[in-house]
């Protein structure tokens, strides 16, 4: 297969990108990590190794060939004969991560692993998860245990006191995995400091309808529409920034003119999105997830705008029975108020009920297992109050370790 340049530049470039990306959001460190994609002729582009993976460029990228030549300035990651024997025994496989985020390793070095049951859309993007005994970093043993775990088609592997091996079809979807799993792992520990972690059965995951695809028009049609999509993607893009929510999961809706709402489409990576990946729906939508939000502007005419989420802390609660407390700091009360609490299944079989649940004077609503919800009079005012949310939460986890959390009277 003749292929140009510029083909191999796409290639390292997402490479070297998708590196970048994992260390800046501190799922590595300098050292460590590795990224690699397989193209279409059978060649494996690696990130190399001794290079600051917060500074690795196209250039740097590796090219292990078919037939096992190397090609490039540096030397291949000392973890390739894992992702060449992935490659080998996955034709599916076209792109793998390895990283070491905090709460991973923390199961890791505890030899246990997340349990993506505890999350509806964890387990649509994760699935089961698989420990990989453990071998020394590098070693032939290590790239033997790791292509044998995937070998039966799982995406996700725990490395024993090491990290973590995510694979996809794709760069994007690989990274997916890694970014969601540290999320379920960050909630699951946080569950687990609460005191219990509730499950969902494989028959409430498969009844949950997690994805939608618009048949909506993309295309700007009301007045301050360019604005609102603008203002929706930045604040969409600092959530995502500031943890919560991750670049495949996470849905922010705000009101439009008349009966439309724009809404985030569920193909669209949080990290990068743009105001024309934003849908416009307008009249009465089939979908379950969509109809949640048609309901709450319908019955709601001064709420602006509606989030639905799964940050650690605030999941933390979703996905335990410990009652939630917003009253311990005044901006909490005061901004999330009377916390509603809503089972899994009657999300599931009813989302019209959130709207006679949630009112901007009770404004927040925690999800059993499938994260919170918030809303506000704007894009702005929601977002606030997700972020109120998630701190308080983290803060109240972390008091549970000092004493009794002290509510002012």
């Amino acid at each position: 297969m003749k292929r140009d340049r510029s083909h191999f530049a796409d290639v390292q470039q997402h490479v070297a990108a998708t590196m970048r990306r994992i260390y800046r959001y501190g799922m590595t460190t300098m050292s460590g990590g590795n990224v690699s994609c397989r193209d279409e002729a059978g060649d494996l582009w690696i990130t190399p190794s001794g290079l600051d993976k917060a500074r690795v460029q196209p250039a740097d990228i590796v090219r292990i060939t078919a037939d096992g030549a190397i090609e490039g300035d540096g030397k291949p990651s000392s973890e390739h004969p894992f992702h060449q024997r992935i490659c080998r025994d996955r034709p599916d496989v076209r792109a793998i991560v390895h990283a070491h985020p905090a709460a991973l390793v923390a199961l890791s070095i505890c030899h246990e692993i997340p349990d993506t049951t505890i999350l509806a859309h964890a387990h649509r993007i994760c699935g089961t998860v698989r420990r990989v005994p453990y071998e020394p970093f590098g070693s032939d043993a290590l790239a033997r245990e790791v292509a044998r775990t995937l070998a039966d088609g799982a995406v996700c592997a725990i490395l024993d006191n090491h990290g973590v091996v995510t694979v996809g079809a794709d760069l994007r979807e690989a990274f997916a995995r890694l970014e969601t799993l540290e999320f379920t792992a960050r909630t699951f520990i946080a569950a687990h400091r609460l005191g219990c972690v509730q499950r969902l059965t494989v028959e409430q995951i498969d009844h949950a309808r997690l994805d939608w695809e618009p048949n909506a028009d993309l295309q700007p049609m009301y007045e301050g529409e360019h604005a609102l999509r603008r203002e929706v993607c930045r604040l969409v893009r600092r959530a995502h920034r500031r943890h919560l929510i991750t670049s495949a999961w996470g849905t922010f809706s705000a009101r439009l003119g008349g009966d439309a709402f724009l809404i985030t489409t569920h193909d669209a990576d949080r990290a990068t999105i743009r105001p024309g990946e934003l849908a416009c729906i307008s009249g009465m939508p089939s979908d379950s997830t969509v109809m949640m939000h048609r309901a709450i502007y319908e019955k709601h005419a001064q709420i602006g705008a509606v989030i639905r989420a799964a940050p650690a802390s605030a999941a933390a609660f979703s996905v335990s029975n410990a009652p939630f407390n917003a009253r311990c700091t005044g901006e909490s009360a005061l901004l999330l108020r009377d916390v509603a609490r809503v089972s899994f299944d009657a999300f599931c079989e009813r989302p019209e009920r959130i709207a006679e649940i949630v009112s901007l004077d009770r404004p927040t609503a925690i999800i059993e297992n499938a994260g919170i919800l918030v809303v506000g009079t704007s894009a702005q005012d929601a977002f606030n109050r997700l972020e109120v949310l998630e701190l308080t939460a983290e803060s109240t986890i972390d008091a549970a370790a000092l004493g009794d959390v002290v509510t002012p009277s």
